[in-house]
Parts: C-alpha cells; structure tokens; sequence
C-alpha cells in the first residue's frame, strides 16, 4: 500500500523552515525578492499589484532592518509585532517582507525544547538563520 502523501500545510511549513519553496526565488541586481509572496491571495488584485510594485525598489532596505533587529535579538527571535514595534511602523506593512525572508531561506521560526514553534502574543517568533544577504 503507498506511503499517505503529507498534507499541503505540513509540506508548506517543512519546506519554509528549510528555507526552501516552490515558488521560484527572483533576483534582480540588487538582490531584492521580485516575486508577490501574497499573490495567491489578492488574485491579480490590481492595487494590490500597484502596492506590491510601490515597496519593491525598497525592500533590501527593510530587509536588512529586519535582519538587523531580529539578529539583535539572538535566539528568542521577534514575531511580527515586535519588529513593528522596534521598526516604528504596523504589522501590516512588512508581514509580506518577514514572509520573503522566510522563503529565502533568511528566517526561521524560533522552536522551543520540544519542536514546537515559539509563540508570543499571537504570533510566531522569528529567527536569523545564516549570515549575509543573497
């Protein structure tokens, strides 16, 4: 009898804690992630294109930002949240960055003794997982 085969999600969470995804990694010259990591979600949304196209000259910026103070904060790792609060701006305008940084292999979710991930207020704790920008 075959082997079951993994569900999407566990498939999903295996492949972005290895740092690795199917969707393909695109670089521009400058090393920036091209890709919509949301767009799946909005469906080809027209201002969702137009902010995604708005953020991209921008993002090895809030890259490296988020790098810098998620690595500040060594193995506890920050969620979402808290790199908001520490970058002085909301969740929802680098959730999309965090989520870049994971599929390039950049982030991890932060695990406790047992495996599971770390979670505070809410959210899952990030951390750096390898020095230097693709």
């Amino acid at each position: 009898m075959p082997e079951p085969r993994p569900s999407k999600t566990n498939v999903a969470m295996s492949l972005s804690n290895r740092g690795e995804s199917r969707q393909p990694l695109l670089f521009d010259s400058a090393g920036a992630y091209q890709a919509d990591p949301c767009a799946q979600r909005h469906a080809g949304a027209e201002t969702s294109i137009q902010a995604h196209d708005r953020v991209l000259p921008h993002k090895r910026a809030v890259y490296e930002q988020i790098l810098a103070a998620v690595r500040a904060q060594g193995a506890d790792g920050m969620t979402v949240h808290e790199v908001a609060q520490a970058l002085e701006t909301l969740p929802n305008k680098i959730s999309g960055r965090l989520t870049e940084l994971r599929m390039l292999g950049r982030l991890v979710y932060a695990l406790d003794g047992t495996g599971a991930r770390v979670r505070r207020g809410g959210a899952y704790a990030l951390i750096v997982l390898a020095e230097g920008m693709p």
